[in-house]
């Protein structure tokens, strides 16, 4: 949401969500875990992207297994 308020369009491709999704699925964990695998390799990624201007503000920018594996 914060990405989106900023003017950046983000869209996560079906098997990029799901390899982040079974990667932090830790039941024994909760959330917390969920949480470090999204902030990790994530939002890590897109702040890469975003400092190296492969990014734009306005442009649909998606995410694929290959960027978060």
């Amino acid at each position: 949401a914060k990405m989106k308020e900023e003017g950046y369009n983000i869209s996560i491709d079906s098997q990029a969500l799901e390899f982040l999704v079974q990667a932090g699925y830790k039941p024994e964990f909760g959330a917390r875990e969920m949480r470090r695998i999204f902030q990790d390799k994530l939002e890590s990624f897109l702040a890469n992207k975003i400092l190296d201007n492969s990014i734009k503000k306005g442009e649909l920018f998606t995410v694929s297994l290959a960027d978060v594996k």
